[in-house]
């Protein structure tokens, strides 16, 4: 059911909780949230398809992140992305946008035009700025929900919502479909997606978190899901999936996000030294330092 109240998607951080959510079911992805911000590294992978018409684009985005000791300071405050975009090919996949935050800058590299755009949300030099507000993280969240292309900046959103960006920072939970109440199955209760209807919430164990779904005209619904890894006296919630769909009367865009923790792969948060594609200099389309 909607609220009859408009909210615009870009409201996200305006309208975030700074703290525990009254309803249940969101205080159970605050809880879930605070899991997965908990660990150093995180990784999202969303994919999904994007309809128009009778045509079907595959999609698929890739998010790494780290928050690890600065050398510098000593303390742990040095945040590094790694976001890379997808586009089917005839053999499979290939890189068409990356962005990587190397704990100082910011770059965003068009792979297809051979550009790169760079940002500063580090600091250069040995000592903090009196500005320094304590973290990489803050300022990087930021600047990077400005420059993710299309659906993979869901990414970047669920990052800035986690918010881990160390002890100092707190967590925040929006909520994904701004002007939705939130619900829920009701008991054994399993609700099918109205938008997606191979997708089932409900009946398997989990617990869910969901928005739009008991609408049938709905055009977006959002579904969190939502584990117990813990023990009834000791639960640990853990977020395994968001689940997100809109339509238009000729478009449909699906796609899930999948966070994990783990290992981090060793080519992540390195800058390009040329495109790999061609072998040339990529050629900067603006730069701040």
């Amino acid at each position: 059911m909607r609220v009859p109240i408009l909210l615009s998607i870009c409201a996200f951080a305006s309208v975030a909780a700074a703290q525990r959510p009254t309803d249940p079911n969101e205080g159970l992805a605050w809880d879930a949230y605070e899991s997965l911000r908990a660990n150093d590294t995180l990784t999202l992978e969303l994919r999904g398809s994007d309809t128009y018409g009778t045509r079907t684009t595959p999609l698929h985005a890739l998010l790494y992140y780290r928050l690890s000791t600065d050398p510098r300071s000593g303390r742990k405050s040095k945040a590094e992305v790694e976001l890379d975009v997808y586009e089917p090919t005839t053999t499979g996949e290939t890189v068409t946008t990356r962005i990587v935050g190397d704990g100082v800058a910011l770059h965003r590299y068009d792979l297809t035009r051979g550009t790169v755009s760079t940002t500063t949300y580090g600091y250069y030099g040995n000592t903090e700025p009196p500005s320094y507000v304590g973290s990489d993280a803050p300022k990087l969240f930021n600047q990077l929900r400005a420059v993710v292309p299309g659906s993979a900046n869901y990414l970047a959103r669920l990052l800035f919502d986690l918010d881990p960006a160390g002890a100092l920072f707190a967590n925040r939970f929006s909520r994904w479909l701004p002007g939705y109440l939130p619900t829920a199955p009701n008991g054994a209760e399993i609700l099918y997606d109205p938008i997606v209807p191979a997708r089932a919430y409900g009946g398997d164990g989990s617990s869910y978190l969901l928005y739009g779904v008991r609408d049938s005209a709905t055009p977006r619904t959002a579904a969190l899901r939502i584990d117990n890894r813990g023990t009834v006296p000791s639960p640990d919630w853990e977020l395994s999936a968001v689940a997100f769909a809109s339509r238009t009367a000729r478009n449909v865009l699906e796609f899930t996000i999948i966070p994990s923790v783990g290992t981090i792969p060793a080519w992540a948060f390195v800058p390009y030294t040329a495109n790999p594609f061609t072998g040339r200099q990529f050629v900067p389309i603006n730069h701040e330092r």
